[in-house]
């Protein structure tokens, strides 16, 4: 399966985006072979912005990642081995949510 890499885009940012594509495009390639090694998030600049969007995380496709996006950022809350099962379920995704609460010293119960 490869590795993932997920893309935090500004909407407010695209017409900077279109302005300085191809310089936009090879920071975001860079970043994502450089955040597969530093582990952190990386901004890239387009035109007269500075901050247009941010590589938020690399990783094998056996991981997957809780991810909480707003505020102009986006923040990876946990990082799980799964192996190959899917995260499209409702069952699946709590069970990501149970392992993120208990990585943090809380349980989920049900109401």
């Amino acid at each position: 399966m490869g590795y993932n890499s997920t893309l935090l885009i500004h909407n407010d940012s695209l017409e900077a985006i279109r302005r300085d594509l191809p310089g936009w495009w090879q920071q975001v390639e860079h970043h994502i072979q450089e955040h597969a090694w530093a582990g952190r998030r990386l901004e890239q600049r387009a035109s007269n912005h500075a901050n247009v969007s941010q590589v938020v995380t690399v990783h094998h496709a056996d991981f997957h990642s809780l991810i909480i996006a707003g505020g102009g950022y986006a923040s990876v809350v946990g990082r799980y081995w799964v192996g190959n099962q899917g995260h499209h379920r409702p069952e699946d995704q709590l069970a990501l949510l149970q392992r993120a609460a208990d990585s943090f010293g809380y349980r989920l119960e049900p109401r």
